[in-house]
């Protein structure tokens, strides 16, 4: 028997995949792991630390609370086994909490396990694959293990698979980081799952032995599909999804700071202002061929391990707008308003004066009760913009932004933002980044072009540039959201949360993993992801039309994700005919569910420039009607967000600026 201490310093290995499925199976050579059995009596503890602390329940989340109404087929009944091991790992409990609990139920409910293990079926064989020079360890999940066919969407189509990779550091007082690999079915229910993930004290040094597992496990997928209970899919790759420094780790090129490092055009990058930049935005672009041939010898620094999967090497690796936007050119622009050079012409951007930047951090946290429950976060100050996360510059970006600067930045300066935040506001919207594709290229090269002229030459470094590539890879992959980087940032975060003390964290994480895997196979079938409309809040206290007397009143409604609600955050509809209207019942009558809005007497364009607003769905409104009007719910209605405008944050009374929401809740 080994004693728990000696646990501490020795890595565990895996008998088997942890998502455990009958077709899928991995195994490894002697030389290639380190193996150790843990049985119940000599198990590494690690779970039970006193420091660890459960996560809360996030009360805004889409619960669904006995009493709604719920179009969908009737839910099967839980079992206690179930709802606990649900309970137990939504909320992060700690197992010694978890045994005490048992200990507890178990004289009331006889079917319920004494040891936590044992209910939430904890893996305690697994493998670990040793990496060369003793630098770190990695294990492969599998691909098909994580991919649930009845998530996905139905048809003849091939399921469409993305990919991402990114590294994580997990402690501030250690070099310890994850080096994670996460897959994403496009277009389907399905959350971002592991493939496989490697920890040591620094990103893995030999590419090929990285991805050796993963490139043989995705030819095999490719090849044969994927089959679940009876049922048979055939998988494409549709793209990687990663930053700039992971996709020329990946292709084993140049880095975004070298002369030849656009992986999109063969232009050579000029040394500016201590800083490698990229000012033309016509150079000739690569091409899958071209990257396989090497054409552009300057641009690789070797082979890559992909090269095998016959797939593009340009056309498949994806510019991800949340690292490239978001937190690069977002945060680039706000931080030159902040702490560039000051200027008196204005037609070149500089510094803003303390007084503007007081007016817009006031404007920015007037906004917070007007921002709806798909936002993250709250909009908070400028001086915190080195604490901002991504989100909240997307948020600037394509919401508050144009609310705003407007006034504070000069006609110039904000007119060329608006390049920005309409191009990305085109290029993220389902229909209108096909139909208006190359007119939002067209809106994001004047603003490549027009950044060296009021920003200097020194601004035009890569994330500007790619900007001008951005079109391309829309009209490839779909619209902006379809591709970003976002769903694996969430992902990451709570990939991080299951370590829960420094010692071992990959043999933690594989057992987190594995647990929530058995409790998903485990878990009814009908859950509330494939619910198509969920009512709550049942009233008796609002507005009904005539005609509507016998309806049933609710104040929340739930449909496809997205969630509408009473309060005035989340009240905000644009009909299919474009008309902006506020929300005050939403009523159930003969099987169906209806709107009751408000209008408005006053709609204009919030903005002209570079195209009226109106085009876009984005409107200046006032003046709102005491009359109601009904809008089935068989109507196409998309979720918007009206913001109070500039100086008013009195709501109903005021001016407001409403725009369509291009995100989801991610």
């Amino acid at each position: 028997m080994v004693a728990t201490s000696e646990l501490s310093d020795t890595e565990v290995v895996a008998e088997c995949n942890v998502f455990s499925t009958d077709e899928d199976s991995y195994s490894v050579t002697d030389n290639d792991v380190e193996e150790h059995i843990i049985t119940s009596c000599c198990y590494n503890m690690d779970d039970e630390s006193p420091g660890s602390v459960s996560m809360s329940c996030d009360p805004d989340e889409d619960d669904y609370c006995a009493g709604d109404d719920i179009h969908t087929v009737d839910a099967a009944p839980v079992s206690l086994i179930v709802a606990l091991t649900d309970w137990a790992l939504q909320h992060d409990i700690p197992k010694s909490a978890l045994r005490s609990l048992l200990g507890i139920l178990k004289p009331l409910h006889n079917e319920l396990p004494l040891d936590p293990r044992t209910l939430l079926k904890t893996p305690t064989r697994y493998l670990l694959k040793n990496m060369s020079g003793g630098q770190g360890k990695y294990y492969h999940f599998g691909i098909s293990a994580g991919i649930r066919l009845e998530k996905c969407p139905d048809g003849p189509n091939p399921l469409l698979l993305q990919f991402n990779v990114d590294g994580l550091p997990l402690f501030k007082s250690s070099s310890t980081e994850l080096w994670p690999i996460l897959c994403h079915v496009k277009n389907s229910q399905l959350e971002p799952f592991i493939v496989g993930l490697y920890c040591g004290k620094k990103k893995p040094a030999d590419i090929f032995e990285y991805l050796e597992d993963f490139v043989t496990d995705l030819s095999q997928v490719l090849a044969g599909g994927v089959t679940q209970n009876a049922l048979h899919r055939n998988v494409e790759l549709d793209c990687f999804v990663c930053d700039a420094p992971a996709r020329a780790y990946l292709k084993n090129v140049k880095t975004f700071s070298g002369y030849y490092g656009c992986d999109k055009c063969s232009q050579e990058g000029e040394y500016v202002e201590g800083k490698v930049t990229f000012p033309l935005t016509n150079a000739p672009l690569r091409t899958d061929a071209d990257f396989n041939n090497k054409i552009n010898e300057e641009h690789h620094h070797g082979p890559t391990p992909l090269s095998g999967l016959q797939f593009g090497l340009v056309s498949g690796f994806a510019i991800d707008y949340m690292h490239l936007v978001c937190l690069g050119v977002v945060r680039r622009l706000v931080n030159f308003w902040l702490r560039g050079p000051i200027h008196k012409d204005a037609n070149r951007a500089g510094r803003l004066p303390a007084s503007a930047v007081a007016i817009a951090s006031q404007r920015l946290v007037s906004l917070c009760d007007a921002v709806p429950r798909e936002f993250a976060r709250k909009p908070r100050t400028l001086n915190e913009l080195d604490r901002w996360k991504a989100t909240e510059f997307r948020q600037l970006l394509l919401y508050t932004g144009p609310v705003v600067f407007f006034g504070i930045l000069s006609t110039k300066v904000f007119n060329h933002f608006m390049l920005l935040s309409v191009g990305i506001s085109l290029l993220c919207d389902p229909v209108y980044s096909f139909q208006y594709n190359q007119y939002a290229h067209s809106l994001l090269t004047a603003f490549v072009e027009q950044s060296a002229e009021i920003y200097g030459r020194g601004f035009m470094v890569y994330n500007v540039h790619c900007l001008v590539h951005l079109a391309a890879d829309v009209q490839l992959h779909g619209n902006l959201d379809s591709f970003s980087a976002f769903r694996f940032e969430n992902f990451l975060r709570q990939l991080k949360q299951m370590v829960r003390k420094a010692d071992s964290p990959l043999p933690q994480i594989v057992r987190r993993i594995g647990e929530k895997c058995a409790a998903e196979k485990s878990r009814s079938k009908c859950n509330k992801d494939l619910r198509s409309i969920v009512a709550s809040g049942e009233h008796s206290n609002g507005p009904r039309p005539a005609g509507f007397v016998s309806a049933r009143q609710y104040s929340r409604l739930t449909k496809a994700g997205m969630v509408i609600s009473l309060d005035d955050k989340d009240c905000c509809i644009l009909t299919e005919s474009a008309v902006p209207r506020l929300v005050r019942n939403i009523l159930l009558y003969n099987s169906s569910y209806f709107l009751v809005c408000q209008s408005f007497g006053h709609i204009a364009d919030l903005f002209l420039q570079p195209l009226p607003s109106s085009g876009l769905g984005i409107y200046r409104v006032s003046q709102l009607r005491s009359t109601y009007t009904v809008v089935p719910l068989t109507e196409r209605v998309k979720k918007s967000v009206c913001l109070p405008t500039v100086g008013d944050v009195s709501h109903r009374t005021s001016e407001f600026a409403v725009i369509p929401l291009l995100h989801t809740g991610h």
